[in-house]
């Protein structure tokens, strides 16, 4: 890897969040109706980029709400933490710059990083209360990227196709992690 700054997504990247995202979906979707009663959104829709769609029509008020649904659910419905070993390592071992960008709360992180050892190895942490719109959409990047830097000197490692378009929205290289 050439690039001299690593950004990570968190969940099925540095390890797996053990949880049922089908009850996840459901208290989205259970928002959303208290929104919009005649929503058509399905839970199979609700995805990074749907949740980005019903921000922008629903506005910050809708944002803060789903937030804190999502911030209870994660910190009441995941049963575990299974760390991807090959990536821990390599944050562990690496002189590269580190960022974390995940779409997960602030204290789910910080709860399951904080054992690996690895939470002051990023020097920014961009979690989902930081930003606005979820990957795909960029906002999250700018909070991370250094004007020094040029955009071709960061990857952004991840699991999803919002992880891939939100690189290629970025403007900087994505690999898989099942390649890296």
């Amino acid at each position: 890897m050439t690039e001299n700054n690593v950004i990570f997504d968190f969940d099925l990247t540095i390890g797996r969040l053990v949880t049922d995202w089908a009850e996840w979906r459901k208290a989205v979707w259970e928002l959303v109706k208290t929104f919009d009663s005649s929503s058509t959104y399905g839970l199979e829709q609700i995805t990074h980029a749907s949740q980005n769609d019903l921000i922008l029509k629903y506005g910050p008020v809708f944002k803060k709400d789903l937030d804190e649904v999502n911030e209870k659910l994660e910190s009441s419905s995941i049963d575990s933490f299974v760390p991807n070993d090959k990536v821990v390592a390599f944050i562990q071992s690496t002189d590269k710059n580190l960022y974390l960008w995940p779409s997960n709360s602030h204290p789910t992180v910080s709860k399951y990083l904080k054992p690996l050892g690895i939470e002051k190895k990023f020097q920014a942490i961009v979690t989902r209360e930081q930003v606005s719109l979820l990957k795909p959409d960029p906002e999250g990047f700018s909070l991370i990227h250094n004007s020094i830097n040029a955009l071709h000197d960061y990857v952004l490692v991840g699991d999803s196709q919002s992880d891939a378009t939100a690189a290629l929205n970025a403007g900087m290289r994505f690999v898989h992690v099942d390649s890296f």
